[in-house]
């Protein structure tokens, strides 16, 4: 097998295994690549990535709840922090949104971080989940 033909660039010097099925020019490989990537690293550049995350919802919680606090605690919790949430009653939890957690991932799917305050019998505070949720799929 003859390795004669090469496709140039930078980054790139890869021998052609079968150069007559490149459908490419030469150049215009080099040029294709260099697009493809430009465009795949300048997705995950979105204001506000680092301003909301799972990890920073869960700290925040971590240090404002302690298990046995009351419901209206959990509700001052939830209204001081702007979170939009709703009471399951029938599985005894706070379901609410982070605010400003809606964001586009690099493919552009949506997301939005989701938290779950469960509860005791009582009404007190047992625990919390906080999830990543990719709303179009």
């Amino acid at each position: 097998m003859e390795h004669g033909h090469s496709i140039p660039g930078p980054f790139l010097d890869l021998p052609l295994v079968y150069p007559h099925m490149n459908l490419l020019p030469k150049t215009g490989a080099s040029v294709l690549l260099a697009v493809a990537f430009l465009l795949t690293c300048s997705c995950g550049a979105r204001s506000g990535e680092d301003s909301v995350s799972v990890r920073r919802i869960e700290e925040l919680i971590e240090r404002s709840l302690q298990p046995g606090d009351p419901a209206a605690k959990i509700e001052g919790f939830l209204k001081e922090n702007g979170f939009t949430y709703a009471f399951n009653r029938f599985d005894l939890r706070y379901e609410a949104r982070a605010p400003g957690s809606e964001t586009k991932e690099p493919n552009g799917v949506p997301s939005v971080i989701i938290v779950d305050l469960y509860l005791n019998p009582d009404h007190s505070f047992k625990r919390s989940e906080v999830r990543k949720v990719y709303t179009h799929l």
